[in-house]
């Protein structure tokens, strides 16, 4: 296993393979080759480990900031190995690659802003003075842009709604993109000419990273509706479930199985800031620091 920490404008490559492969690959990343490369810095990984953030999808928030984060560790004072132990519980982290014949380890970062990179993150890092000795830091490419219109995310947030809810549900989906960079999908995208609408539906909840199911009484009474509800809960994180409450809709009436998910009253001044908390929260969730 090797990989490549590649700088000189902020580009970063991570390349996995046989000598052989690799030395092919570096020929091809050779400033001489690629005039928009300045230089190259080569970091072959003798292990790796997962960080506690390794199950974070902070990097689908059009906010996000995503970095490599190089190094030094006081291998004097202790193993390299033990150190990244240590910066693997560290937020933020999400890979380790170390090199004990370099005595440096490089980590794989992200936050849900530049803020948060900045004061949390990085500050958390260079604070831990006692196995790090000095810090390299490159921001991928195109990894933090707050301006542009970010592509549509390959497995967007899935939206259940009864045909007379699909206003709502439209609206929100828009407001969702608005506010996180986040795609929304409702039975509307269903491409024209699917062979099946149940499979598209299916296929969609199995990859979905979020599900929202908008209560109302068209909703409850719909087969469909119960159907989807039934699919993401057999193939999804229960806590990835969000059911809002749209007018008319009772919490005490409803069943168990939706009452156990998280739900938002619509009817509540405070529901889509709540809702929105809860598409970020599940986005970067709390890590396991081990005791």
């Amino acid at each position: 296993m090797a990989a490549a920490v590649y700088s000189g404008v902020d580009v970063i490559a991570r390349l996995v393979g046989s000598q052989t492969v690799l030395d092919n690959v570096y020929r091809l990343l050779e400033p001489d080759a690629s005039p928009n490369i300045d230089g190259r810095d080569r970091f072959p990984v003798q292990s790796a480990l997962a960080g506690a953030s390794a199950s974070s999808r902070e990097s689908l928030l059009s906010t996000s900031c995503a970095a490599v984060v190089r190094c030094s560790i006081r291998a004097e004072e202790v193993t390299v190995p033990w150190a990244a132990t240590v910066l693997a519980t560290l937020p933020g982290v999400t890979h380790l690659y170390i090199n004990e014949d370099l005595r440096e380890v490089v980590l794989d970062v992200v936050a849900p802003d530049k803020r948060t990179f900045d004061d949390t993150i990085m500050s958390t890092i260079q604070g831990q003075w006692s196995v790090v000795r000095s810090t390299r830091t490159f921001l991928v490419i195109d990894g933090m842009q707050w301006h542009r219109a970010p592509p549509v995310a390959p497995f967007p947030i899935f939206i259940s709604t009864a045909a007379s809810d699909l206003h709502i549900a439209l609206w929100l989906s828009d407001r969702i993109h608005s506010d996180t960079g986040l795609a929304c999908w409702t039975y509307k995208d269903i491409p024209v000419g699917a062979p099946s609408w149940t499979q598209c539906i299916d296929q969609t909840i199995a990859t979905a990273p979020l599900h929202i199911f908008l209560l109302s009484e068209a909703s409850l009474s719909s087969a469909e509706c119960q159907r989807e509800f039934g699919r993401a809960e057999a193939t999804s994180d229960s806590r990835d479930i969000c059911c809002l409450l749209l007018p008319g809709c009772d919490f005490d009436a409803l069943d168990v199985r939706y009452r156990q998910r998280q739900c938002v009253s619509a009817t509540d001044m405070f529901a889509y800031p709540v809702l929105l908390d809860w598409l970020r929260r599940r986005l970067r969730p709390e890590p396991d620091i081990p005791a």
